[in-house]
């Protein structure tokens, strides 16, 4: 099913979007026990730096008649539609618009799970940068080909992009949520019982085959002569991908089958950024959970440390961050139960409190893994992705520094697939 977004806008629409005023107000009232309605100085736009590949972002401003003083101000709403997913999919070589919708809903649902159960049932620790939720709606609810969540909005946040870099200080900040999110699961693991990987599974069936990661490899044989060795390497592992299920299990391999909640789709621009006073950039919040699941911290790991600095600042220092997530692991799991800390000696070879080469084996295999699937999509995307660049620094800088980004992702996996024989 593929809908056709911009012939069923509705009267009240919010920016041009499927979701109307109407629908906002009623979910708003609900999450926060009010009759309040917007007033006739509300206003929404779509924001020009947050509109990702598959979603749009729209900063809203309320105008409630009443209760102001619970109700906020201004809110940001991710607001998915098929439009923006089915535009990013036909670069993709395995692209199949019948499964669109379906995405769409996976997408959408899984990141308001999220939301919906981060502190309610899950208890994720309060040092855990998320931002606060106010309300949404499921993908396709009363037969509207949209779905929304709304969250705080936060001035003078920015992003950083995967043609970015950011310091060393910010991206141990964002390891450091890393063990947050993936210890908590392991402490309390009663809070997950209910715990499902159902959205992200059918979101990632039709992606994660062997159908769908050949042709992606050989369309960038073709736009990409330079890297035919390294592709024709990465092209052996897809037999690892003959099912979802079978990547999914080779994955999880690389914490030895002990899965923990993830975050899932930890690349740089899903984090909002602001200037300190150095005019440096620090993480603000952690964005963008459509992915989050149960699963390997590798992947995580793997996806942060390719696009948070260059390709050398990767090759050259890769190993002082994963240290520094051992690290940090090492002495969460000192906190924890006895019990559980044997467990944690078991996910990652803790024998002593120094760097594991298990682990670094672990992330390795890992690594090959994720980037066969991942590197060649941004390779397709390259263009799409450039063409996103607004800053005039950005312009000069970006496209050589992602390229080189995407070329190490493609090179590292090689390399790591022949020195590990898979």
């Amino acid at each position: 099913m593929v809908a056709n977004d911009t012939k069923e806008v509705k009267e009240g629409s919010i920016a041009g979007s499927l979701i109307t005023w109407q629908m906002l107000e009623q979910d708003m009232q609900k999450a926060f026990g009010t009759t309040a309605i917007t007033g006739p100085k509300r206003d929404g736009n779509m924001m020009a730096d947050g509109n990702g590949f598959l979603s749009n972002i729209a900063l809203v401003k309320f105008d409630w008649t009443h209760d102001t003083d619970i109700l906020p101000e201004r809110a940001v709403l991710k607001i998915t539609a098929c439009e923006k997913l089915y535009d990013m999919a036909q670069d993709l070589p395995n692209f199949k618009p019948d499964e669109v919708w379906g995405n769409c809903k996976a997408v959408n649902d899984n990141e308001l799970s999220f939301y919906q159960n981060c502190e309610k049932v899950w208890k994720l620790p309060k040092e855990l940068m998320v931002a606060k939720f106010y309300c949404g709606r499921e993908f396709g609810l009363d037969g509207v080909d949209a779905g929304y969540f709304a969250i705080e909005f936060f001035d003078k946040a920015e992003s950083r992009h995967f043609y970015n870099n950011v310091q060393e200080s910010s991206v141990k900040e964002i390891l450091d949520q890393l063990v947050l999110i993936n210890t908590h699961s392991l402490k309390r693991p009663e809070l997950f019982e209910n715990y499902t990987n159902e959205h992200y599974i059918n979101m990632m069936s039709s992606f994660c085959t062997e159908e769908s990661v050949t042709k992606s490899i050989e369309e960038c044989l073709e736009k990409h002569p330079d890297l035919e060795q390294e592709l024709l390497a990465m092209q052996k592992m897809a037999k690892y991908f003959e099912t979802f299920t079978n990547f999914d299990a080779k994955m999880a391999e690389s914490c030895n089958n002990m899965r923990m909640f993830c975050h899932g789709d930890m690349w740089l621009g899903n984090m909002l950024w602001q200037k300190d006073a150095k005019g440096d950039y620090r993480m603000k919040r952690l964005i963008d959970w459509q992915l989050h699941r149960w699963g390997t911290p590798m992947e995580d790991l793997a996806r942060l440390l390719t696009s948070a600095f260059s390709a050398d600042e990767y090759q050259n220092r890769k190993q002082i961050y994963l240290q520094y997530y051992y690290d940090a692991f090492y002495k969460a799991d000192e906190r924890r139960p006895h019990a559980l800390e044997i467990l944690s000696r078991r996910l990652f070879d803790f024998s002593e409190p120094i760097f594991s080469l298990k682990f670094e084996e672990n992330y390795e295999r890992g690594f090959a893994l994720c980037s066969t699937a991942f590197g060649p999509v941004f390779l397709c995307m390259t263009h799409k992705i450039l063409d996103t660049i607004k800053d005039e620094k950005d312009k000069i800088d970006g496209p050589q520094n992602y390229k080189d980004k995407v070329y190490n992702m493609v090179r590292e996996a090689a390399r790591l697939a022949k020195k590990w024989n898979m």
